[in-house]
C-alpha cells in the first residue's frame, strides 16, 4: 500500500521512486491525475538526470483539447515496492504526475477531511 497526501492546492500527492539507465534511484513527490492516461509525466529536468532514452514523438490530446506532440521516454520506477518499465512523457511543468495506465491494477482513496491518500493493489 501507498500512503500520501492531499497538499493545498487539493492535489492528491504520493512518492514513486524513478530508476535511471545506470541504476540510479530518486525519489519524486508526484500528483496522482486520473484524466492524464499515461503512466508517468516528468520534466526535462529529471528526464536528463535519470538519463532516460528516447522511443518517439507521439500526439496527444491536453484537458483543453489542444493536440501536443510531445517526446515519450523509457522508464523504470518502484511504484508500490514492485519495479516496471513506463513510458514517460516529457512535459515543460515541473509537475510529476502519475496517470491513469500506472493505476489500472490499483484502487486509489481520497480523504479531503483527513487530507489522506491511499492506494492499494486492486485485490485488496
Amino acid at each position: 500500500m501507498i500512503i500520501g497526501k492531499i497538499n493545498k492546492d487539493l492535489e492528491p500527492i504520493v512518492n514513486i521512486k524513478l530508476i535511471g539507465k545506470d541504476n540510479d534511484e530518486s525519489q519524486i513527490e508526484c500528483i496522482v491525475d486520473t484524466g492524464f492516461m499515461g503512466y508517468l509525466c516528468l520534466s526535462i529536468e529529471n528526464i536528463e538526470k535519470m538519463k532516460l532514452d528516447f522511443l518517439f514523438k507521439d500526439k496527444f490530446e491536453l484537458a483543453d483539447g489542444k493536440v501536443k506532440s510531445m517526446d515519450v521516454y523509457l522508464g523504470k520506477v518502484t511504484f508500490d515496492n514492485k519495479k516496471q518499465d513506463v513510458l514517460v512523457m516529457l512535459t515543460k511543468s515541473k509537475d510529476t504526475l502519475i496517470g491513469a495506465s500506472l493505476m489500472k491494477p490499483k484502487k486509489l482513496f481520497l480523504n479531503y477531511v483527513t487530507k489522506e491518500v491511499k492506494i492499494k493493489d486492486a485485490k485488496e
